[in-house]
């Protein structure tokens, strides 16, 4: 994806955030932009193509880089889960920062290039790679999974980390009114 590709991508994606958004004044809303480079993108849909199928997914997973609200990397603690415009905002972030200077920023295991770029409603961070919400997000912003999510985190913890990685996987899963019959 050329640049000009990625900024009329994200113009059609904010344009589309903002237009259901349930602020009443659009001007003030400050977001946070956790933007890969553009080698970072083509390197995923060299590898990883079945990922962004259509428009609709693209469209998705560039809000999953996006935050509500400012936040400076100075704000940003170790373990801390932001939310994300993705999946009606279901889908977190998780930023992976230390108190050691010598660990690199980090969100969903993948580094801070650059970070706290100004912007006129917002700031940006520069990522070495994409972020890509992991299958357990996925299945519960989807509604309906949340009982099998639940039962996924709470039981054997090795699962839910190998459903978090990198894939493909596919998964069958009751839904939660099964469970409610």
């Amino acid at each position: 994806a050329s640049s000009s590709d990625l900024v009329a991508r994200l113009n059609a994606t904010s344009a589309g955030t903002s237009s259901s958004s349930t602020s009443s004044n659009e001007e003030d809303e400050l977001f946070t932009l956790w933007a890969p480079t553009n080698d970072a993108l083509a390197a995923l849909q060299a590898a990883r193509p079945w990922l962004l199928p259509s428009a609709e997914a693209v469209d998705e997973m560039l809000r999953y880089h996006i935050t509500p609200n400012l936040w400076y990397s100075r704000w940003l603690g170790p373990a801390q889960p932001l939310p994300t415009l993705a999946f009606d905002g279901e889908a977190l972030a998780l930023v992976n920062a230390t108190a050691a200077a010598a660990v690199a920023l980090q969100i969903n295991r993948i580094v801070v290039l650059e970070s706290d770029l100004p912007a006129s409603n917002g700031v940006l961070h520069k990522l070495g790679g994409v972020l890509v919400p992991d299958l357990l997000q996925i299945a519960y912003a989807s509604g309906g999974l949340q009982r099998t999510v639940a039962a996924l985190e709470e039981g054997d913890e090795s699962l839910a980390q190998v459903l978090a990685g990198p894939g493909p996987f596919t998964l069958f899963g009751p839904l939660d009114s099964v469970f409610e019959a």
